[in-house]
């Protein structure tokens, strides 16, 4: 059973601000990201002044664990987003997520870049640190660059391309990283390319990190992903034999990449579904567990639910496994 309780956005701020859970403070910080990314989706010129002002007295609040702050920082996924419509938005989701984003990069850069300046500076000597206190200020130091980097000044790039050259722990890399291959800064294009090979360079040697290395791409928002995945399919750095690669690849594509992987042509929709028949004899647990996105046709619009369908009859006529073939029968008899 879900309990749902109309709380008002003064109830909310309270909850976040001074609440003795950790929890309750968390979930407040949810809902009230929830209600001014659905506003700003509504209205593109809605302003998220509520979310604003509380993340600006969670800044302010030195008595806090940094690790909650940074978990309250987090604006809910597109995924969660989708979950709370009756007919899944990719697009408006994305879009007003993006928005309510920038909005409170810029009007909390000043207490963002000094948020991550505090941290970086109580973090010196602890870079390889694995105590609390440390990964609670790395956490809150990296998602203020998240922040920092939508704003796209060179001063911001320039703070992630030196964490990336210069951290001593993977924490600290991937998140460098990740925010600088994922940014739509377009003067970043170069680095971007750095970033990678260099990151490859260093750790192609250890599958657990290169499988990073491919998530990273696989959920990069920019255009092309398709493309990119493609290309990766081929690279030495993937094995369709290898499990945790095909998780790290293309199951990421098809759940966190959800603008691309739900493309108004259908291509992301083709694309698993080839995957899924290069694995159904192979790996038929596996197959059956990548048609999850498939599956939930039924949250989509009409153009997008007769493109779903079409691969899931697709699959259908051909020679399957016992796994994929429960799944996709299922899905279309439903």
């Amino acid at each position: 059973m879900k309990l749902d309780y109309a709380y008002a956005t003064a109830d909310l701020l309270r909850i976040m601000t001074s609440d003795d859970d950790g929890f309750c403070r968390w979930d407040a910080a949810q809902q009230l990201g929830v209600a001014s990314v659905q506003a700003n989706l509504a209205d593109s010129t809605c302003t998220a002044d509520a979310l604003i002002n509380a993340y600006s007295l969670l800044l302010d609040d030195s008595s806090l664990d940094p690790a909650l702050v940074a978990l309250m920082l987090d604006l809910p996924s597109e995924a969660y987003l989708g979950e709370q419509q009756a007919v899944i938005d990719v697009e408006g989701n994305h879009r007003a997520r993006r928005s309510v984003q920038k909005q409170i990069a810029v009007a909390l850069e000043s207490k963002l870049s000094a948020t991550y300046l505090r941290c970086r500076k109580a973090l010196a000597g602890l870079e390889e640190s694995v105590d609390g206190t440390a990964v609670a200020l790395r956490s809150l130091k990296n998602r203020s660059l998240v922040y920092l980097m939508l704003l796209e000044r060179d001063q911001y790039r320039g703070w992630a391309s030196e964490q990336f050259d210069r951290a001593d722990n993977m924490t600290d890399v991937l998140s460098a990283m990740t925010t600088l291959v994922h940014s739509e800064f377009a003067a970043l294009a170069q680095e971007k390319i750095r970033v990678l090979e260099d990151f490859f360079s260093r750790w192609q040697h250890e599958p657990l990190v290169v499988n990073q290395w491919l998530s990273v791409q696989a959920a990069d928002p920019s255009p092309g992903a398709l493309a990119r995945v493609q290309t990766l399919l081929q690279s030495a750095a993937f094995d369709i034999r290898n499990p945790n690669k095909v998780r790290s690849l293309i199951s990421v594509f098809a759940n966190q990449n959800l603008t691309h992987f739900h493309a108004g042509d259908g291509s992301g929709y083709a694309f698993l579904a080839e995957q899924v028949l290069r694995l159904n004899q192979q790996n038929p647990q596996i197959a059956a567990r990548l048609l999850a996105p498939l599956t939930k046709w039924r949250r989509f619009d009409s153009g997008r639910q007769a493109l779903m369908k079409k691969q899931l009859a697709r699959i259908a006529e051909t020679q399957l496994s016992k796994d994929v073939y429960e799944v996709v029968n299922k899905s279309l008899m439903e």
